[in-house]
């Protein structure tokens, strides 16, 4: 299995959408920096070989993008706001996201708990100044709210 497949179904796998919208993503963060701390060698190895080709970076990160796009699209276009684009927020997340943890997978200066903590106030900050330009005003202890179509 490929490193953006572990990476996927580890983040994928702890969505509970009847959570709120902040302990979503702590729930996600946590499944992706617990994967890279059980398999260390397996995500050196897969995220070396992938960093050293721009092109196989980007492609391998594009389904967790995508999904995360879709997730994210959908609340904001549930509370009335523009999800247009969204992809654009959620690479940059992402990408400042993965320096984070390979920094900390290189140097572990913080226990596991505290990068997460570290990375959700990041991660919700930048989400929430996202959503306000967008016309949403995000409550973290909100409900996820999908459309029902």
């Amino acid at each position: 299995m490929r490193v953006q497949e572990l990476v996927v179904e580890r983040v994928v796998s702890n969505i509970d959408l009847s959570v709120s919208l902040l302990e979503l993503f702590r729930s996600g963060m946590a499944g992706y920096v617990e994967l890279v701390d059980e398999r260390p060698n397996l995500v050196r190895f897969l995220l070396g070989v992938q960093y050293a080709n721009a092109t196989s970076l980007i492609e391998s990160g594009r389904p967790l993008s995508d999904a995360i796009a879709q997730l994210v699209g959908s609340v904001f276009s549930s509370r009335g706001g523009n999800a247009d684009h969204i992809e654009y927020v959620i690479d940059a997340m992402l990408a400042s996201t993965g320096i984070a943890v390979l920094r900390w997978f290189d140097e572990p200066v913080i226990s596991k708990e505290t990068l997460v903590d570290e990375l959700v106030v990041y991660v919700w900050g930048g989400l929430a100044a996202s959503a306000k330009a967008r016309g949403v005003e995000l409550n973290p202890d909100d409900p996820i709210l999908l459309p029902t179509d």
